[in-house]
């Protein structure tokens, strides 16, 4: 009872951390959480505030860290690496891996988070705020909780066999001692609820928003991502609309220079629907993320030999990939990656700024949909070869020459990886949508589907027995 008793306090503490009115570096002057704390709009602001926190995973020092989000994916797809030797998920040892734990906390912190918004706004009369306001709190909120489990289905549930019982633990309130035991839902209805918060929060969100909330149109964007995954019936069709919706909305386009997004706009690009804004000052703090690509802090992420071969011909590689890490005897054909910060220079506020969403991700949804769904092929090879031409690519050739279906998704995916590898593990998604036999070619570490999921941490089988059976193929 002791163990589940401190793990409602980390939970319940870390769900509290939460910002006064829309400026999420000022920290609340309490740490009070139930229901009682959210008494107007202004404390509903607040708290969700605080879910955005969450989702920035701000921690004790002050500054957002995203490492989960860049790192893990590109390890498990054959792109980014650790400096100072091999982690188990650049071998895809599932078992072992060094981001799992944090993972699971860290998305039902979001959730968690949420929830108790969600819970208290809902209790609350409407005339307590101004317009639709109430509404678009909860869209907000209900947002996150989608974000939050979407990314629980696709690392700890079977995502893509919707039939399979092992889908999400859903938790829809705050966490309690008395709440604590709960079973997982099946694939088929962890889909359900996560679409039923992103229809809600389509229908309520705000139209804009600085880059660092979420509106409508994230909202869209994290559904195709559902959609995709589930590829179910007219999920396709449903993608191809909601991307062209975000297209056409006026709100967004591509920037004309990739480069310049990240080295100089940085949220301020009309292309990023969501991103995370860095805390006041961050970059002068030694253990950040932009010393962790370059040039080095007690951690070093580094690009593998093969998204440098990825970049041949390719101007992009000139700016992303730099040189040999001087590491080389602990991660062999390893180099720095350059994505975030320019070789030479120091940390800004801009190599601390992570992205969730891109308009580029949209435009190869759009296209990878396209080509799932029996469509033009030409039209999906156009919405490619613009989201390189933004990069300054001008040969085609390699996506021109795609003859077939399997031909195109695949330069579609190489196009998903050298856009948008380390940024919210996109490049993991999209290669696992691939056939199993080219998935298997392009990771030799991969030999099993059942890696195309992690066993759910033994700490949750003790505090919450109800929960059920382990994920197939590993022990509690």
């Amino acid at each position: 009872m002791r163990r589940i008793k401190s793990y409602i306090a980390i939970i319940l503490l870390a769900a509290v951390i939460s910002s006064c009115d829309r400026q999420l570096d000022a920290l609340p002057k309490n740490a009070k959480v139930d229901g009682t704390a959210i008494i107007d709009e202004k404390s509903a602001q607040t708290a969700l505030n605080g879910v955005y926190y969450r989702l920035a995973n701000v921690t004790s020092d002050n500054i957002t860290l995203w490492t989960n989000h860049q790192v893990w994916g590109g390890m498990l797809s054959p792109y980014i690496g650790y400096g100072f030797g091999q982690f188990p998920d650049e071998l895809n040892s599932n078992e072992s891996s060094s981001f799992s734990p944090t993972e699971w906390i860290n998305d039902y912190l979001i959730i968690n988070s949420a929830n108790g918004v969600i819970g208290a706004v809902n209790g609350l009369a409407d005339n307590l705020f101004t317009e639709n306001r109430k509404n678009e709190i909860l869209a907000e909120a209900r947002f996150l909780r989608a974000y939050g489990d979407y990314k629980l289905l696709t690392f700890f549930g079977e995502w893509n066999k919707p039939g399979s019982p092992y889908g999400v633990l859903l938790r829809d309130e705050l966490s309690t001692l008395s709440n604590i035991p709960k079973a997982r839902s099946s694939v088929d209805d962890s889909y359900s609820a996560i679409l039923g918060d992103l229809d809600f929060a389509i229908e309520n969100g705000v139209e804009t928003a600085p880059a660092y909330y979420a509106t409508k149109w994230t909202a869209m964007a994290l559904k195709m991502r559902v959609l995709i995954a589930r590829g179910q019936d007219n999920d396709y069709t449903e993608v191809i609309s909601l991307g062209n919706a975000i297209i056409n909305s006026g709100n967004y386009e591509l920037e004309a220079n990739l480069k310049d997004l990240f080295y100089v706009k940085g949220l301020t690009s009309k292309e990023v629907l969501l991103g995370i804004k860095p805390q006041p000052n961050q970059e002068a703090f030694y253990y950040i993320m932009s010393r962790a690509w370059y040039p080095v802090q007690s951690s070093l992420y580094v690009a593998h030999q093969e998204l440098k071969d990825l970049f041949t011909g390719d101007p992009r590689g000139e700016w992303m990939i730099g040189p040999a890490t001087p590491y080389q005897a602990y991660s062999p054909d390893t180099y720095y990656f350059l994505k975030y910060i320019p070789y030479g220079t120091s940390p800004t506020q801009n190599s601390e700024t992570s992205y969730a969403f891109r308009l580029s991700e949209v435009y190869l949804l759009v296209a990878e949909a396209t080509i799932r769904s029996g469509g033009d092929l030409e039209t999906a090879k156009d919405l490619i070869k613009t989201v390189m031409s933004k990069g300054g690519v001008t040969d085609f050739s390699a996506v021109d020459d795609a003859t077939t279906s399997d031909e195109l998704l695949l330069q579609n995916y190489y196009e998903v990886a050298r856009c948008l590898t380390a940024e919210d593990g996109i490049e993991w998604t999209t290669l696992m949508r691939l056939p199993f036999e080219t998935v298997k070619q392009l990771k030799p570490t991969i030999t099993d589907q059942r890696q195309f999921y992690f066993p759910i941490p033994s700490d949750e089988f003790r505090q919450n027995p109800a929960i059920g059976d382990q994920n197939p193929g590993y022990n509690k």
